[in-house]
């Protein structure tokens, strides 16, 4: 069953808990999504695209802040303002590939399980769920890797690297030096956590938005680089752990990467075959 795959430790929230509590809790633990519970049962999902909209909005020249007053409103004001809802969940019982089939169907990553009566037992995370890659398949990282992934360089700044992932629909990108040298990837959460740090957010609430012209790069992770001889299992068990959520592959000439949704696409793929 599913069941077996789910986050041992979800993260779960109530409908009052303020959104930048949810942001802290996302950054520190890793996650893309938090599970909004009202007596027990599921009522909706936050994701950090759902935060992120929140807090940038478009403007003349592309993403900004909002404005620095209402950024500290946006920040107290209650999760559930920002969720999606209601939240789509399934029987404890589901069966794997109906979980995977939900899932990519509805372009989710969180599958909140629930009982006969409806209050929530358990959740599906795609980074977890990646685990369920069957040790039968015969492909490779080469097969599903996204190759040539969106980048920018180490000294864009921040906001700009913002804007990019929003107008694109992603949650990570590649950081850069000018001799094209890979430095590290970006996570959405490490961006939306670092904007929240206490001696950042002081800043932008007084106006001053010198934060957000930072180096992008300052923010990135190492990555982890594979070659195509990887087994998909591994890269499943790297990318569960890893805070990036993600893998960068390389062949002779070209580089690639790998997310979490990548590899929830080849078990459904397998699955179906």
């Amino acid at each position: 069953m599913a069941i077996e795959y789910s986050d041992k430790k979800p993260l779960i929230v109530q409908k009052a808990t303020q959104l930048k509590d949810v942001i802290l809790e996302m950054d520190s633990r890793k996650r893309y999504h938090a599970v909004i519970v009202e007596e027990e049962k599921p009522w909706g999902i936050i994701s950090i695209r759902d935060i992120a909209k929140a807090i940038f909005v478009e403007g003349e020249e592309g993403i900004e802040l909002v404005e620095s007053g209402n950024l500290g409103n946006i920040l107290k004001n209650p999760c559930h303002y920002y969720a999606s809802t209601p939240a789509i969940t399934a029987s404890r019982t589901i069966s794997l590939e109906e979980a995977i089939s939900i899932m990519v169907s509805n372009n989710i990553g969180s599958l909140p399980l629930v009982d006969e009566k409806g209050s929530l037992i358990g959740v599906l995370d795609e980074r977890f769920l990646v685990k369920a890659v069957p040790d039968y398949t015969d492909l490779k990282p080469c097969d599903i890797a996204s190759w040539d992934p969106i980048s920018v360089e180490y000294n864009e700044e921040i906001l700009a690297a913002v804007g990019l992932m929003l107008s694109v629909g992603i949650r990570r990108i590649v950081v850069k030096h000018q001799d094209n040298e890979i430095k590290g990837i970006v996570p959405l959460t490490a961006i939306v956590g670092y904007i929240v740090k206490d001696t950042v957010i002081q800043e932008l609430l007084s106006g001053n938005r010198k934060p957000l012209e930072e180096k992008v790069g300052k923010l990135a992770s190492p990555p982890w680089i594979i070659d195509c001889s990887y087994s998909l299992k591994e890269v499943a068990s790297i990318i569960s752990f890893d805070p990036t959520g993600s893998v960068l592959v390389k062949d002779d000439k070209r580089i690639g990467i790998i997310t979490e949704r990548d590899l929830l696409l080849a078990i459904e793929e397998e699955i179906n075959r």
